[in-house]
């Protein structure tokens, strides 16, 4: 190869390489502004959940799950995945402050169980105008996860057995 062609190879190279490096830059910039836009669409949620009087009021809760059992109310974060058991299970918030029983539980801010315990005792708040207010001043607007490019629903639905051959409930749909 000549020295002249061996300085456009070289020349070419370099070119393609600066090219690459500022389409990183930029893709990380862009990914950088879905995080900043998250974030300041939460402190905006934030800020109109303060305000606001009454449950009615705040309209940014209109994706909060709150349940019911035996006249406590508990606030659904989201759905987890248990390494251990290989399936998801609900991770929630008692809205209240739950203190230890002994033989039964320690005293703790999250917990997590799975669907069948979930479904089986738990009942679903249609209306959060009804939550008492002790309880409503406890809820926190979500979301609990941030990833902008996830493609799937926030929460799992059942599954039939799964192709994956793990758990019975996913974020993704059936696979045909």
């Amino acid at each position: 190869m000549t020295t002249t062609k061996a300085a456009a190879a070289a020349a070419a190279a370099a070119a393609v390489c600066a090219v690459a490096v500022a389409l990183e830059r930029w893709r990380r910039r862009k990914e950088a502004w879905a995080y900043e836009s998250e974030i300041a669409r939460l402190a905006s949620t934030r800020e109109a959940l303060r305000r606001a009087s009454t449950v009615d009021e705040a309209e940014v809760l209109s994706g909060v799950e709150v349940w019911a059992l035996g006249g406590k109310y508990y606030q659904v974060l989201g759905h987890a995945w248990d390494h251990e058991a290989k399936d998801f299970k609900v991770v929630y918030r008692p809205l209240y402050s739950c203190a230890a029983k002994p033989g039964r539980y320690e005293a703790h801010l999250l917990a997590c169980t799975d669907f069948s315990r979930w479904e089986g005792k738990f009942e679903r708040v249609a209306d959060l105008t009804t939550v008492p207010p002790g309880a409503a001043r406890l809820i926190l607007a979500g979301p609990f996860a941030l990833d902008p490019r996830w493609p799937y629903p926030d929460r799992t639905r059942p599954t039939a057995a799964s192709a994956r051959g793990l758990g019975a409930r996913s974020h993704r749909p059936a696979e045909g």
